[in-house]
C-alpha cells in the first residue's frame, strides 16, 4: 500500500474530487475502464473489493496506529460493518442446477472461494486486534441476505423499485434488528452530554 496524499502530493493530491475517488474505487472489470493514475510508470486502479471489500483492513490499520490514543480516551471502539450479502451463506445444491449452471460453476465457484478467504481473513484479523487492543472492542453487522428475495439486488447503476423494497425489507430481519438494538445499547448520547461513562450505566442495569 502507498499514502496516495504523500505519493501524489506534486500531482495536487488534496484538490481530488470525492466523485473521482468514488469513480476510481468502483473499477471493476469488463464494468467501468481501468484508471491510470500519474506515477512513473502509470499504476492502474482496481476496485477496492478486490483487496478488502468492506474496508475490514483499513480499520484495523488505523486502530493499530492510533491504539493509545483510543485506549486513553475512548472506552470501546465499536466497528459497523454493512454487507450486500450474508455473512454466513449456506452450501449451494449444484445438483438442482441446469447443466448451463452447472458448467459455469467453476467460474462462479473460483470467484465466490476468493471472497469467502477475504472475509476469513478480515475475521482474523478482527480476532487478533481484540489481542492487542487493550480496550473494548465490538463488531456490528448489518447485511443484505438472500431470505429477503428469491432475486436480490443486482449489482448495477440503477436499482429497481421492487430491489429498492427488498433492500427496505431487509432491515427487518432478526440478524438487522438485533444489530439496531445493540447500536442503541451501545451509543447513548444523552449519557456523554452528562459526562457520564456508559460502561457504568449498563453495569447499573438502569434504563
Amino acid at each position: 500500500g502507498v499514502e496516495f496524499r504523500r505519493m501524489f502530493e506534486k500531482q495536487h493530491a488534496d484538490s481530488l474530487w470525492m466523485t473521482t475517488a468514488l469513480r476510481m474505487n468502483a473499477t471493476f472489470p469488463y464494468i467501468l475502464p481501468i484508471i491510470q493514475l500519474p506515477s512513473s510508470p502509470p499504476m492502474a486502479v482496481m476496485d477496492a473489493g478486490a483487496m478488502d471489500n468492506y474496508g475490514t483492513q483499513t480499520a484495523i490499520k488505523y486502530l493499530f496506529e492510533f491504539k493509545e490514543w483510543f485506549a486513553e480516551n475512548t472506552e470501546s471502539v465499536i466497528f459497523i460493518q454493512i454487507r450486500d450479502n450474508d455473512r454466513e451463506d449456506p452450501i449451494t445444491d449444484l445438483s438442482a442446477q441446469d447443466y448451463f449452471s452447472q458448467m459455469m460453476s467453476p467460474l462462479g465457484g473460483g470467484y465466490y472461494s476468493i471472497t469467502e478467504s477475504r472475509d476469513l481473513a478480515n475475521e482474523y484479523l478482527l480476532r487478533f486486534a481484540k489481542e492487542w487492543y487493550p480496550g473494548q472492542m465490538e463488531v456490528i453487522t448489518f447485511e443484505y441476505p438472500r431470505e429477503t428475495s428469491s432475486e436480490p439486488a443486482s449489482l448495477s447503476f440503477h436499482l429497481t423499485q421492487r430491489e429498492k423494497r427488498n433492500i427496505y425489507n431487509s432491515l427487518n430481519t432478526p440478524n438487522n434488528q438485533k444489530s439496531f438494538s445493540l447500536v442503541r445499547q451501545l451509543y447513548r448520547p444523552e449519557l456523554l452530554a452528562r459526562g457520564e461513562k456508559i460502561s457504568a450505566y449498563q453495569e447499573g442495569g438502569s434504563r
